[in-house]
């Protein structure tokens, strides 16, 4: 399962990222990509823009699912 989260605001809440991480990569614009490994939460990487995070999230699947078997 892969995620994109648009805000930080829930990660600071959670305590996983500071305020200052979470202020800057508002500032900048950007979003995190997270997906489950092991039963954890584990940052798959970052974007600038949602459709450059909807890009990474194809990627993921073509290359983690091997959707051409289906």
């Amino acid at each position: 399962m892969l995620g994109i989260l648009d805000t930080m605001k829930y990660l600071v809440l959670g305590g996983r990222v500071s305020k200052a991480t979470a202020a800057v990569a508002d500032i900048l614009q950007i979003k995190s990509l997270l997906t489950f490994r092991d039963g954890e939460v584990v940052r798959e990487g970052l974007v600038r823009t949602y459709s450059r995070g909807m890009d990474r999230l194809y990627e993921f699947v073509e290359n983690r699912l091997n959707i051409q078997d289906l």
